[in-house]
């Protein structure tokens, strides 16, 4: 895995790191935090029941495939932090009631997958992630 690295979000900030086949994986402390979701380790404890390829047991739990460990460099050390995968970060955007999680449902919902469905693809003037950080600005104004 490479270095970890920042997309700055909001006031906050994200730490990627990429997987051996140069797929972003997210922090997904980070990705709370942005969410304004309080307790990570829930997602986590909803995936425990699931063993790799098999689908998870309830709504909105995280794939254990996607699920990695990686030893990050903090102000407090070396420390052992919980990264997902692009799926698992949709799965906890989907699964929050939070404005700015529905900001960004509402976009895929109504934008994207309609385009999928009528043309086959979605041809995006801006990455995903410019458009989440676009909708959730636009809800604070």
């Amino acid at each position: 895995m490479n270095a970890v690295t920042h997309f700055d979000f909001k006031s906050s900030s994200v730490r990627i790191a990429y997987d051996e086949n140069g797929e972003p994986l997210f922090c997904l402390a980070d990705v709370c935090k942005v969410l304004n979701i309080s307790r990570s380790s829930d997602l986590l404890q909803i995936q425990r029941g699931c063993v790799k390829n098999e689908t998870p047991k309830r709504h909105g739990a995280l794939d254990p495939i996607g699920v990695h460990k990686i030893s990050v460099s903090t102000n407090g050390g070396k420390q052992e932090l919980i990264f997902i995968n692009e799926p698992n970060l949709y799965r906890v955007i989907f699964r929050s009631n939070k404005p700015e999680a529905i900001n960004f449902q509402n976009w895929v919902f109504a934008e994207v997958l309609p385009s999928i469905r009528k043309t086959g693809s979605y041809s995006a003037r801006q990455t995903a992630y410019e458009e989440l950080n676009r909708l959730c600005m636009q809800a604070k104004t």
